[in-house]
């Protein structure tokens, strides 16, 4: 249950429920086929964690805008994969926009730069989450890279969500 209290939501006190993902993912359609196959499977087969990937886990006959709150609101963390197609994306945009409020409120952002987006593309709110965050580099397409990029620069962070690595 929460209450509105000077245009921020509080939590009321004695209410807390178990959140139901480890980490919301906000991504474009068109890096889809690469998150489920390399990333996807590393995060949830190797590390046990619980993803909330729009094609899978949103509910039908809901609006789009009320599955993204509701979700992001239900996870621990938000992981953005950062691409130029993510860049033209209006609906990453707007994920990019609450992510960056849930950063600068309690840190609960994974940037993974996917590839460098062109200057071009380059929007306010995605500029001031790279100010302010650090973010994994992906550096190729393999499965063994993608391991050590997110073993080696992820793991204080999914130490965080209490997954041992």
């Amino acid at each position: 249950m929460y209450s509105r209290r000077r245009r921020q939501y509080q939590k009321l006190p004695g209410r807390d429920t178990e959140l139901k993902f480890d980490a919301f993912v906000s991504i474009d359609s068109h890096d889809m086929d690469w998150m489920m196959t390399e990333a996807c499977s590393f995060l949830e087969n190797d590390l046990g964690l619980k993803l909330c990937i729009h094609r899978r886990d949103f509910e039908g006959a809901k609006m789009i805008i009320d599955n993204i709150m509701d979700c992001m609101e239900q996870s621990k963390k938000t992981i953005l994969v950062v691409s130029n197609d993510f860049a033209r994306s209006h609906w990453c945009r707007y994920e990019v926009q609450l992510a960056l409020y849930d950063h600068f409120k309690n840190g609960k952002d994974v940037v993974i730069v996917r590839e460098p987006v062109t200057k071009k593309l380059m929007f306010k709110s995605l500029k001031a989450l790279f100010a302010s965050t650090t973010y994994i580099q992906w550096e190729g397409d393999s499965r063994t890279v993608s391991e050590g990029s997110f073993y080696m620069l992820g793991c204080k962070r999914l130490a965080k969500w209490g997954v041992e690595v």
